[in-house]
């Protein structure tokens, strides 16, 4: 899990330290772009992983047309070309995701100023169920299609 978060943390390090890359992921597609990992905090972990699942072809070609412009950073793009592509990588993304979004809903419900006690309830209820969900087979099939 650890070279997950890394990989990540490198790709917004390495998109960023470039006006040019962050201008060309940005404008590859809807005007998203990748965004900052915190460690500590599950919806930045959310919001960084939705945006590299959702760019993630923007990203594989913009690390593609660096590696074979032979544009500076070209041993960086390549390393990171080859993970983010994995088989490893893009299943890791899109589990994370999915536990994630749920999560991140509970948790912005559990900070609102008026809590429903009874909706925090059956929020967390569900959120337990979904976990639980995902050690059975069925949730093999959906991440299978998903990835």
């Amino acid at each position: 899990m650890t070279d997950f978060f890394n990989t990540l943390t490198q790709l917004y390090s390495f998109v960023g330290a470039s006006h040019l890359r962050w201008n060309a992921l940005k404008l590859d597609g809807d005007g998203l772009t990748v965004k900052k990992l915190c460690p500590t905090r599950c919806s930045s972990r959310f919001s960084s992983i939705r945006a590299v699942k959702d760019k993630q072809g923007a990203i594989n070609r913009l690390l593609t047309k660096i590696v074979l412009m032979r544009q500076e950073g070209r041993d960086v793009a390549e390393g990171l070309l080859k993970r983010i592509r994995s088989f490893e990588f893009t299943a890791t993304l899109v589990v994370w995701e999915n536990i994630l979004n749920k999560v991140d809903k509970v948790s912005n419900m559990l900070q609102t100023k008026d809590l429903d006690l009874a909706a925090v309830t059956t929020s967390l209820k569900s959120l337990v169920d979904h976990l639980t969900l995902l050690e059975s087979d069925e949730s093999f099939d959906y991440y299978d299609e998903d990835c």
